[in-house]
């Protein structure tokens, strides 16, 4: 037997019309005998048993072969893409609707589509499919167990089946009468019509299961929106006439919008139950505030709140509006106010669920402190006892909370594990305003470990999401958009994004949280000096908490873009950073102290702090910076060339910087003063030319004048010695003057000499080949095919190529380097078994060095085993030719075989 007939014994449960038996004898696969007794089974056979209603297991059992599989709709019902080929290939018909309206029951779908073929209306008394569903389906049903589908009280457990009066809920899910599950069910819609148009329930007997089923609601409100039952309270709010709601059941029509991001339908309900009231009960006034409060506007929040009727009692309500009174005064940056209130919310706990909201406060007002021990303690705690009260609301926020304030403490992998399971569970429970949240956080955890793709993505999807929910915490994501698109060099859309922002922070009130980061990203992204300068200054006005650290650095940045001093902010955003154990704004404020200082210590501490976050592209950034210092030793210059290559990769703006004095010697011989080739007539004479050549020979080494004398004029006789001295002082004068035009640096900056000794400076100018042999053996050393490829393309030709009769260590020195750096190219592609790169990298070799032995034979034998026999026929024509000019005897072409 094939398809889910896998035991020995099984049952197939289903309501008439459902394709039992036709089911049954395809996955019997024409081995199946139909008996209406059977004795005993022989060992190779099974029985199945068909039935339209759920058998007693104790009779099941009786038959000695133990608990039967039971099969059931889920099995039988038809997928919409099969509904559809039926209406299309059997009728002729096309109706997106019939599989909601059948919920793929295979007879109602066949008497929908032939009611649609002829243009007769779906579910009319008199119609075949009405007929078939009264007499074939409800008729059979136990007495009352129609109740539930005649009437409407939304969506259906087995515990408000009870409630009402009926205990039937799980016989008509296994029947199929009831579709959904695990939990929640809703009638077959077409069944459901019939069964309300036959009108066997009394309308007394409605008014009293719609009255119990409210009741049940009431009660159980806030356990079925922690348990993520949001969407099913809403329809069932939505089938009660406004008259019939009742104080309890509106409030919890509210929660349930809020819960699924439908804010402004929530804020319009509170209110409305509000309206007239001066002072709110309780449990009004903690939802109303906390709504308003996630919508992001702390002051209207502590307006509602502090309307809530205080009793000092210890309940739950009392308990809420505490904790959130503390949230909204953490949001507002009121540090005493909220310490106070969340100390209030702890002693007014009485169970679980309020115990971690007040944790929770305590945690934001320890936040707004800088005491991070005791915001990681409160919300560990907070998150074990929302775990244990079942509140998921409350379990979404404390992850949320959690992961952020591990963010700032640079524990970015960590917070992307805590924050995970809140955006899954979110998304999966329709808690809107929750993954929203969920996904800000989670794109600026993306975007800190350089995953920039997947920080817009997740940005954008918040933004979709507070956009939906007319929400002005809109800001967080946006500014995590704007400061994207600035680390990706794209102003305009980065200016957009923060200005966006601002609309969305100052709306109403002041929401600091997402004013004052969107103020420095503005700032920081602002061409116009005076702007830049008076949105920094706003930043500082409105920031506190760790914010403060943030907008400082911001303000830094726009007075050092302007030449006026930043000392002041680095040192002040450091110390608020240390403060709050804001590691990543410590790390800003080092980088800004760096700039104004000129010093490379805080820029070592920035990049060790990023590194320690895993912050990649941060790290990279100081990586670069400290390579173009202007006393970098030629190992950080070749780290800032490699964190360059990666940030451009990434997609990440880096700006061209050009060193004060580089020169070329790869391939020729250039000079270059700050990115501007010298031009031939600033030389004045060729012998200031040839001077820097020997210097960079030399490779900082001392050279004597004596012998500069003789290598740029020739042998000098005695009689000569004070005109040639005088020459080489007018050459080294020019090299200076050529080297440092404007005079910005000491005279011995580039070119140091003694009455005996000249010699170059080469921590103070960039010598490519220098650089390059620096990059070639840390290419050796890590064998990383991209950066051997790198190394490959970065050398553009042999030292001083412009002069090819200058023999120079230095020259061999790089040639060597190179042939080593293209044969471990080799190496890497052979193993890959990329013979294409094999053949590319051996020709690379013997262009640079014709005359190896070695490169010939590999090219010859690679290409003879690909099969490629006349390139491989040519190639032993060159190498025959390059052993006979060496004199030594050329290996025979291998034969084909």
């Amino acid at each position: 037997m094939t398809g889910p007939l896998r035991g020995r014994f099984a049952v197939v449960v289903a309501a008439a019309g459902y394709g039992k038996s036709t089911a049954v004898r395809q996955w019997a696969d024409h081995t199946w005998t139909v008996v209406e007794e059977f004795a005993d089974l022989r060992p190779a056979e099974k029985l199945v048993v068909v039935s339209r209603t759920p058998p007693a297991l104790a009779n099941m059992l009786k038959l000695g072969l133990g608990a039967p599989t039971e099969i059931g709709p889920r099995h039988l019902a038809l997928s919409a893409r099969e509904v559809d080929s039926v209406l299309w290939t059997e009728y002729g018909v096309r109706n997106s609707e019939v599989h909601e309206l059948t919920a793929g029951w295979p007879a109602l779908v066949h008497l929908a589509a032939a009611a649609l073929s002829t243009g007769q209306p779906l579910g009319t008394p008199g119609t075949p499919l009405f007929d078939y569903i009264a007499t074939e389906v409800l008729d059979a049903l136990p007495p009352g167990a129609e109740n539930l589908l005649a009437v409407d009280i939304g969506p259906i457990t087995a515990e408000l089946a009870a409630a009402v009066g009926h205990e039937e809920a799980t016989t008509l899910a296994r029947l199929g009468l009831l579709v959904g599950g695990p939990e929640w069910y809703l009638p077959v819609p077409l069944v459901a019509t019939v069964a309300r148009a036959r009108a066997k329930v009394s309308p007394a007997r409605q008014k009293v299961m719609i009255a119990l089923a409210a009741e049940w609601h009431a009660e159980n409100g806030q356990r079925l929106l922690a348990d993520g039952a949001a969407e099913h309270v809403l329809r069932f709010v939505r089938t009660l006439p406004p008259g019939r709601r009742g104080y309890d059941v509106e409030l919890l029509y509210a929660d349930a919008q809020q819960a699924t991001g439908e804010t402004a339908r929530a804020l319009m309900i509170y209110s409305s139950l509000a309206d007239g009231l001066g002072s709110l009960p309780a449990d009004l006034a903690w939802r109303y505030g906390a709504a308003v409060y996630l919508w992001g506007n702390p002051h209207d929040a502590l307006g509602i709140l502090s309307r809530g009727e205080l009793t000092g009692e210890r309940d739950t309500d009392q308990a809420m509006l505490l904790a959130w009174t503390a949230a909204a005064h953490w949001l507002a940056g009121a540090d005493e106010r909220c310490a106070d209130f969340a100390g209030r919310a702890m002693a007014a706990a009485s169970d679980d669920r309020t115990l971690a909201a007040a944790h929770v406060a305590l945690a934001l007002s320890a936040h707004l402190r800088g005491d991070p021990m005791a915001l990681q303690a409160n919300y560990s705690t907070a998150l074990g006892l929302a775990t244990s009260a079942g509140d998921l609301p409350m379990v979404l926020r404390i992850r949320i909370n959690l992961a952020a304030a591990l963010e700032q403490e640079g524990k970015l992998t960590d917070a992307l594990a805590v924050l995970a399971p809140a955006v899954e569970l979110a998304g999966r429970r329709g808690y809107v305003s929750s993954l929203a949240l969920a996904l800000a956080n989670e794109g600026a955890l993306h975007q800190q470990l350089g995953a920039l793709d997947d920080a817009v993505r997740a940005y954008e999807s918040a933004v979709a999401a507070y956009q939906r929910m007319h929400s002005l915490k809109a800001a967080y994501p946006l500014t995590g958009l704007g400061d994207v698109y600035r680390l990706r060099g794209m102003l305009t859309q980065s200016r957009a994004a923060y200005a966006e922002a601002l609309r969305a922070a100052t709306e109403d009130g002041n929401n600091r949280q997402g004013l004052v980061p969107a103020l420095a990203g503005m700032a920081r992204a602002t061409d116009d000096p005076v702007e830049a300068a008076s949105l920094a200054e706003r930043a500082v006005e409105h920031a506190s908490g760790h914010w403060r650290a943030t907008a400082l650095v911001a303000r830094g940045w726009v007075a050092l873009r302007a030449g006026k001093d930043a000392a002041q902010d680095a040192r002040e955003a450091a110390d608020v950073a240390a403060r709050h154990r804001d590691r990543a704004g410590l790390a800003h404020a080092l980088e800004l102290r760096a700039a104004v200082s000129g010093e490379r210590q805080p820029l070592a501490e920035a990049l060790a702090i990023w590194e320690g976050c895993g912050a990649v592209l941060d790290a990279d950034r100081v990586r670069v910076a400290i390579g173009r210092l202007p006393r970098a030793s030629v190992e950080q210059r070749l780290l800032g060339r490699l964190a360059e290559h990666r940030l451009r990769a990434a997609d990440v703006a880096v700006q061209e910087v050009a060193p004060p004095v580089a020169v070329r010697v790869l391939g020729g011989f250039d000079v270059l003063v700050d990115g501007v080739p010298v031009p031939p007539t600033a030389w004045q004479s060729r012998k200031a030319r040839d001077l820097l050549r020997v210097l960079v020979a030399r490779r900082g080494s001392p050279v004597p004048r004596e012998e500069l004398a003789d290598l740029l004029w020739g042998p000098v006789s005695p009689a000569d010695e004070a005109k040639i001295a005088h020459r080489l002082s007018v050459a080294l004068s020019t090299l200076r003057g050529v080297l440092d035009p404007e005079r910005r640096e000491p005279i011995d900056h580039y070119v140091t000499a003694t009455p005996a000794h000249v010699a170059l400076a080469p921590e103070n100018i960039v010598v490519d080949v220098e650089d390059w042999l620096v990059q070639a053996r840390h290419a050796l050393r890590t064998r990383e095919p991209e950066v051997l490829a790198a190394t490959d393309r970065a050398y553009t030709g042999e030292v001083f190529a412009d002069d090819p009769y200058a023999a120079t260590a230095l020259r061999d020195e790089a040639h060597a380097t190179y042939l080593h750096v293209v044969r471990a190219l080799v190496e890497h592609f052979r193993r890959e078994d990329d013979i294409d790169y094999v053949i590319c990298y051996l020709l690379r070799v013997l262009a640079v060095e014709p005359s190896d032995e070695q490169a010939h034979w590999d090219l010859v034998t690679t290409l003879a085993d690909a099969g490629r026999h006349g390139e491989a026929a040519r190639a032993h024509v060159k190498y025959a030719a390059a052993m006979a000019e060496l004199g030594v005897p050329a290996r025979p072409l291998p034969k084909r075989g």
